[in-house]
């Protein structure tokens, strides 16, 4: 169960911190949409 929220709080501040660059930092939007494309396939 620890190591589960340790691995659910690490995902989430990912996330946020994810947005927070694609929200404000148009520049790495290319980036962060194809490494994103990658992971899904």
């Amino acid at each position: 169960l620890a190591s589960d929220l340790g691995t659910n709080l690490f995902v989430l501040s990912s996330t946020i911190r994810i947005f927070v660059y694609y929200k404000y930092n148009p520049a790495i939007r290319v980036q962060i949409q194809s490494v994103t494309a990658l992971s899904l396939i």
